[in-house]
């Protein structure tokens, strides 16, 4: 086990002291969410359970914009802060988690609420975020409505059939009204940012795969089978398959070049597939 997500755990709650300032929070309790000081791996995120003296007053925020909603009410004192972790595996360094967030949980809250009035209210409203901080070594983070709740699979399997039967229908309810998400015109196939002249939701580089965005969906896939490889080259065990003189990265390298003309990869690929964020 490594300390390594408890190494800058000192820092955060400074950078969190210096967001509080910024934006007038008076914090009294800071809980670290499904956090624990040694793990296998790098978390994705840092997230903080803020609760706070009084609520945020008109001014601690900026104006809403289309991806940020002022709090409810004036009595809420409990938010939420994620952080994301520039160490998390498999990430992107490219790209901006936080604007792909924002953009997406705005998309979903629409197609929710499109398919189920009220459905819409199952995402948490972002009330303010920093995707480029200017401070060193500070963190990307956002500032969101808190919600409470048990994980589905905690609390499915002990319950009554027609408790289970009524919570799929829930969940059929959420996938239904995902599929309804309206993406703006010239969204191609990998991440979501928020475009720096006039904030409007464009395509850009994927959060879990390098490069983008793709034109097809064949060439995210065949941009992810590249990054699988990459993530191989730096292993000191796989050495990229190159080992031994046994020629698996070559055969690895060839089958991509032809993806996806072979009649496996073509399995893959729907005929009428969504866009992938």
């Amino acid at each position: 086990m490594s300390d390594i997500n408890h190494q800058t755990y000192h820092a955060r709650l400074e950078q969190i002291q210096r967001i509080a300032q910024h934006h007038s929070l008076q914090i009294t309790t800071i809980t670290p969410i499904a956090y624990q000081e040694l793990g296998p791996c790098p978390y994705n995120n840092f997230i903080y359970k803020h609760e706070l003296s009084q609520p945020p007053s008109s001014t601690s925020f900026h104006p809403p914009n289309p991806y940020t909603t002022s709090p409810p009410d004036r009595t809420t004192t409990t938010y939420i802060l994620r952080m994301s972790n520039p160490l998390a595996m498999g990430i992107n360094p490219h790209a901006s988690r936080i604007e792909n967030e924002l953009a997406a949980m705005s998309l979903a809250r629409q197609g929710l609420e499109s398919h189920r009035p009220g459905l819409g209210s199952l995402i948490p409203r972002i009330h303010t975020f920093c995707s480029k901080p200017t401070h060193p070594d500070d963190l990307p983070w956002t500032l969101m409505e808190y919600k409470s709740g048990v994980p589905l699979d905690e609390f499915f399997p002990s319950q009554w059939d027609s408790i289970k039967k009524s919570t799929i229908e829930q969940v059929a309810d959420i996938l239904a009204g995902l599929r309804n998400c309206p993406l703006p015109l010239g969204i191609t196939y990998g991440g979501l940012a928020l475009s720096s002249t006039d904030g409007r939701i464009i395509s850009a580089e994927m959060t879990t795969t390098n490069g983008g965005p793709w034109p097809t969906y064949e060439a995210l896939l065949k941009a992810r089978l590249r990054h699988e490889l990459h993530d191989a080259d730096s292993s000191p065990i796989i050495n990229g398959w190159r080992s031994n003189g046994n020629g698996i990265r070559d055969r690895l390298d060839s089958l991509i070049d032809k993806f996806p003309s072979l009649t496996f990869f073509r399995t893959l690929i729907p005929e009428s597939s969504s866009t992938v964020t």
